[in-house]
């Protein structure tokens, strides 16, 4: 079976790619910017795949792409995020890439189309909702927003996805995801990628880039290495007749910001200096995917903290990042 995974050429996306082309899948990866060289596609997949340069924005691209390639089956992790656009152009382009792809599929008859979401679609719900549930309520309207939780944009893309899953044949399954770390990434919003890429580089952690703020020992969410990501995501692409449209696929549990510096210093130690303790103490929220329905396809976290932490810096020394 051969899968076209848009967005192949980014951080999950070319993880994904990895795991399905080691479940035994034939492999095209697709990215609209930020091609990557034969040789790092060789290295990091042991054989390059097909890669090929899509813009979502444009419809006659995707229909084109599908056309040539004739994938029986579409993983979006694309992720496209737009910036510094007006609201009015911003939802404009979004809805394009989720129709293009979604129309694409349909009418080219692709067997079927699996969407990356995140536990952004959560935001807005307070503790009497956690942990985090497929089956339950969205927050339409918010109490207050979050300069990188694109709550809105992935509310839209799954009420998009909701109308083709009703009125459609098309099977659209939909895979939310949290807090993510290992190779590859590379934007440093991320405070656990902040500490090991410190440590790996000798250099003072920014301490400074959590919206101004000093991130604090007892903050506690659900951080997931990238490649028990990948696995849980590729279960629920492959899984022959899914009891449901959508899985949260994370670690099961929250995870303290000093249980990730504890890691990255007993490999470096000292690099990561003591985190403060929040200033109105330690949270008991427990703002985690429930992961009962990835569990029932055969998922289970693999990568303890210690593991991925050790794995990550390993990986960042052998590539020189």
């Amino acid at each position: 079976m051969k899968t076209l995974v848009l967005g192949g050429t980014g951080f999950i996306g070319m993880h994904v790619a990895r795991e399905l082309a080691a479940r035994g899948e034939e492999i095209v990866i697709a990215g609209a910017r930020g091609e990557r060289s034969p040789a790092e596609l060789k290295e990091f997949f042991g054989e390059a795949p097909q890669q090929e340069r899509i813009d979502l924005t444009v419809s006659y691209d995707v229909f084109d792409a599908i056309a040539r390639i004739k994938p029986g089956k579409v993983f979006d992790a694309s992720g496209y995020a737009p910036k510094s656009m007006s609201p009015a152009r911003e939802v404009h382009l979004r809805t394009a890439c989720a129709l293009n792809v979604i129309e694409a599929c349909r009418i080219m008859n692709v067997g079927q189309l699996t969407i990356t979401s995140s536990s952004d679609i959560y935001w807005g719900l307070d503790a009497n909702h956690y942990p985090y549930r497929e089956a339950g309520p969205i927050a339409i309207t918010e109490q207050k927003d979050h300069h990188y939780i694109q709550a809105g944009p992935k509310k839209l893309l799954e009420a998009i996805a909701a109308i083709f899953q009703r009125q459609t044949d098309l099977d659209i399954r939909i895979v939310r995801i949290d807090g993510t770390y290992g190779p590859l990434y590379n934007k440093m919003i991320n405070v656990v990628a902040r500490m090991v890429h410190a440590a790996v580089r000798g250099v003072p952690m920014d301490l400074t880039s959590d919206q101004g703020r000093l991130p604090c020992a007892d903050m506690a969410w659900d951080f997931n290495y990238v490649k028990d990501h990948a696995y849980g995501m590729a279960l629920v692409h492959q899984a022959s007749t899914p009891e449901h449209k959508v899985y949260n696929v994370g670690s099961g549990k929250t995870t303290r910001l000093d249980e990730f510096a504890d890691a990255v210093n007993a490999l470096f130690p000292g690099a990561i200096p003591p985190l403060p303790l929040h200033p109105h103490g330690p949270s008991s929220d427990q703002r985690y995917l429930d992961i009962t329905r990835a569990r029932a396809l055969g998922y289970e976290p693999q990568w303890s903290v210690a593991t991925g932490i050790a794995d990550y810096v390993q990986w960042l020394q052998s590539h020189d990042v």
